[in-house]
């Protein structure tokens, strides 16, 4: 019999090939685990700025100018609210720096914007 081949007269495969086996099963499970927590930690925090994004933009005269400069300072109590600061041109051209607070619904459904005046 070779080594790593089936044995013809039982029909098992060596046991040369169980522990590599064991060694995948080992390294993809905390892999795996890593990656949907990754996944579950970052992607509502992208859709809620995206939300974010949208109801800023909604308010802007040049919303193609819009570029988020600093974010997410959060806090939450039963709903999300995200600090945001951003740049985008006025009406004349004149880009500005807005700040303001950014409140994401219990559904991440919508989100509503709040502009500070200082």
């Amino acid at each position: 019999m070779i080594e790593g081949t089936a044995d013809a007269t039982s029909g098992t495969a060596s046991r040369d090939r169980a522990p590599l086996w064991m060694l995948f099963a080992v390294l993809a499970v905390p892999v795996v685990l890593g990656v949907a927590i990754y996944l579950l930690a970052t992607v509502p925090l992208a859709r809620d700025l995206h939300l974010c994004d949208e109801a800023i933009k909604a308010q802007l005269k040049a919303p193609t100018t819009y570029k988020r400069v600093k974010a997410p300072d959060t806090y939450s109590n039963s709903t999300t609210f995200y600090s945001i600061e951003y740049d985008a041109a006025n009406g004349f051209g004149v880009p500005l720096r807005g700040k303001g607070s950014c409140q994401v619904n219990g559904a991440r459904t919508s989100a509503t914007w709040v502009e500070y005046n200082f």
